[in-house]
């Protein structure tokens, strides 16, 4: 089974893949900091819990 396209479609395609990735590199992006955002808070807990009690 072949699938075939028109130029118009293939561009479209391509376009839409493109459109995808930079969509899911954006989320990943967001994602990234907000774990850093979470490491830093949940360190941030940590060390004021373990100097609490010293």
């Amino acid at each position: 089974m072949t699938l075939s396209f028109s130029n118009g479609d293939s561009a479209n395609r391509l376009s839409h893949i493109q459109d995808s990735y930079i969509f899911l590199w954006n989320v990943q992006s967001a994602l990234d900091r907000e774990n850093l955002c979470l490491n830093h808070i949940y360190r941030s807990y940590i060390e004021l819990h373990t100097t609490e009690y010293t």
